[in-house]
């Protein structure tokens, strides 16, 4: 059985799928650099320096978030569904390797876990929220296996991955519940267009006629 990983979007052409993406590459500029920028002025404030292999990484993740813009020009529909199955993977796993690398500034994007995603939940329907959603909590695992910070607070660790593991889960009750009032919706507005439809005929026929 072939899993349909974008089962919950209204709008499978090419135009539609390149909205995603490209709203995903987005969000990627417009929330997560300025938070990691953050994380770098913080550090500067309390050591006075930036490490060297600190903006290294700053770097890495910008030059991670802007090919994207210039790969979904013309791509094909193929290409743009394998691009949202490798960012439900990668992203989750880009960002576990800055929370492993600098410990307690890490901690503060956290929370990013979740919010990639609900992302693709509620943009691309429950097969791709919990691919990214495995993503994150594999990821997030090997962040404590190796990260010394993670290890000395497993309590704290442990904390975030609750809901890491159980909010997508409610979540994808949620986005079903939507869809299927969506799909109801627009067959009621179908069945409403075709009873105008037959009645116009129904009164166009006798008045030709007359």
């Amino acid at each position: 059985m072939i899993i349909d990983f974008t089962e919950g979007v209204p709008d499978k052409s090419e135009n539609g799928l390149r909205g995603i993406v490209q709203a995903q590459a987005k969000v990627r500029l417009a929330v997560a650099i300025p938070v990691i920028l953050s994380n770098v002025v913080l550090y500067f404030l309390l050591h006075n320096r930036v490490p060297l292999w600190f903006l290294g990484l700053t770097a890495g993740y910008v030059v991670y978030s802007v090919p994207p813009f210039f790969l979904i020009r013309g791509a094909s529909v193929s290409i743009l569904r394998r691009m949202l199955i490798l960012s439900a993977i990668s992203d989750p796993l880009v960002l576990s390797v800055w929370i492993a690398l600098t410990g307690t500034f890490g901690s503060v994007i956290t929370g990013f876990y979740l919010f990639t995603t609900l992302g693709f939940g509620f943009r691309t329907g429950r097969p791709l929220m919990h691919l990214c959603q495995v993503a994150s909590i594999a990821s997030f695992v090997l962040v404590m296996a190796f990260s010394t910070y993670w290890q000395q607070h497993a309590v704290f660790w442990f904390a975030l991955l609750i809901p890491i593991v159980l909010v997508p889960f409610y979540a994808g009750s949620l986005i079903e519940k939507l869809r299927v009032a969506r799909e109801h919706a627009e067959q009621q507005s179908r069945a409403k267009s075709d009873l105008l439809a037959k009645v116009s005929h129904e009164l166009r026929t006798p008045l030709t006629g007359i």
